[in-house]
């Protein structure tokens, strides 16, 4: 469990979007919703599939100054 702690915190630090989710719902309930998601949802292999197929790339920006907004790339 702390592995996924670690992940999910690590996640919201060097990602904008989860970032800005977790700003506005609070880093509790965010990870409330990871693991109601985790043990209620299947996972959609079909989805899974075709993503692995389509050629994309997950960045990690880092922020050298956190006070100025972060722009998405």
């Amino acid at each position: 469990m702390m592995h996924i702690g670690r992940m999910l915190n690590e996640m919201v630090l060097h990602s904008v979007c989860l970032t800005e989710h977790a700003k506005k719902v609070g880093f509790r309930r965010l990870i409330e919703k990871f693991r109601k998601n985790m043990i209620y949802n299947s996972l959609d292999t079909k989805r899974i599939r075709k993503l692995m197929k389509s050629p994309g790339q997950l960045r990690l920006v880092q922020e050298d100054d956190w006070k100025i907004r972060p722009t998405a790339a």
